[in-house]
């Protein structure tokens, strides 16, 4: 999938899904159903006064903005709709403080897909704290919920969402820990 991309068409601002070129004129890509058309050029040698009749095939391809190009990572959310770099994604995942003595506690999280360096895809979590976690671990259970090149409005509820949800679990965490202290308390007492 490394030679997948998407972006939004130069001329009407439709995504489109396919092959990328960079020429010096600018991104084109190539869609999947793009056509092959034959062309014929005649071509005139004027030093030597003869036509040439070159025969071949062009590829259809399309103007692309070169700032909505991303990268197709290979995955598939639970709905099954393809993972590109700059996705926004909803995760689920787990609190422990210690997993061989509690059961732990769901939370939910929104990251940021980046692809960094071709090694390996590291969504960004909005925590605050800049915390990465590799795509690996949320690969089965996620669902993508935006890209960065969605109008404002959406982008802005995306992140509200995302503050909303970080919020809820750091008062989840301070709860589990007060609770942990409390019984660390009360068997001191006993």
């Amino acid at each position: 999938m490394d030679d997948f991309y998407r972006a939004k068409r130069k001329d009407n601002g439709q995504w489109v899904y396919g092959g990328l070129i960079k020429t010096l004129d600018g991104y084109f890509m190539y869609p999947d159903e793009a056509k092959v058309i034959e062309a014929e050029q005649i071509v005139t040698d004027e030093k030597m006064g003869e036509e040439y009749h070159i025969k071949g095939h062009l590829l259809e391809t399309v103007e692309v903005l070169p700032e909505t190009v991303d990268r197709c990572l290979g995955f598939d959310d639970v709905k099954g709709n393809i993972l590109f770099e700059n996705d926004f994604i909803l995760c689920k995942g787990t609190y422990y403080t210690n997993p061989s003595v509690d059961a732990g506690w769901e939370f939910s999280y929104i990251a940021f897909v980046q692809y960094i360096e071709k090694i390996s895809l590291l969504p960004e979590m909005f925590d605050g704290n800049n915390h990465r976690i590799n795509i690996y671990d949320v690969a089965f259970n996620f669902e993508i919920i935006g890209n960065a090149h969605e109008d404002r409005e959406k982008v802005n509820g995306i992140m509200e969402k995302a503050k909303k949800l970080y919020m809820e679990k750091m008062e989840k965490e301070i709860a589990y820990k007060i609770g942990l202290l409390e019984q660390r308390v009360d068997k001191i007492r006993e």
